[in-house]
């Protein structure tokens, strides 16, 4: 068979199931994201527990908890910090994956109070 007849078999028959299986994973990816909805919220610590992980915080009148990892990146200005530095009344920014239930878990926290600094 003629390369050119190869090149026109390809791309009749197997190019557009390659395209289709890319556009099924690009559904099932905003799928995906969808459901692992991240939020973004400005609030103030209320209370810090660095033993068992946690920061308690204030959002327009509501208590919000947050599970704090080793992966959650904290910082104050242009210093990474740790848990233990923030301080009640902190002025927060929080991303976080909204869950259906708390704790909430922090993907990165950037404290505002820069006179800690």
């Amino acid at each position: 068979m003629p390369v050119r007849m190869m090149f026109i078999l390809f791309a009749v028959t197997i190019a557009p199931v390659s395209i289709m299986s890319s556009a099924f994973c690009q559904s099932e990816l905003e799928q995906a994201m969808e459901k692992l909805k991240i939020r973004t919220i400005h609030a103030n610590a209320t209370s810090v527990d660095w033993v068992s992980s946690t920061l308690l915080v204030d959002y327009g009148g509501d208590q919000l908890l947050f599970s704090v990892s080793s992966d959650t990146r904290i910082m104050r200005g242009q210093e990474q910090i740790g848990l233990s530095d923030i301080d009640i009344a902190d002025p927060l920014v929080i991303k976080y994956y909204d869950s259906e239930s708390e704790p909430y878990q922090a993907i990165s926290i950037v404290d505002s109070n820069l006179g800690n600094e």
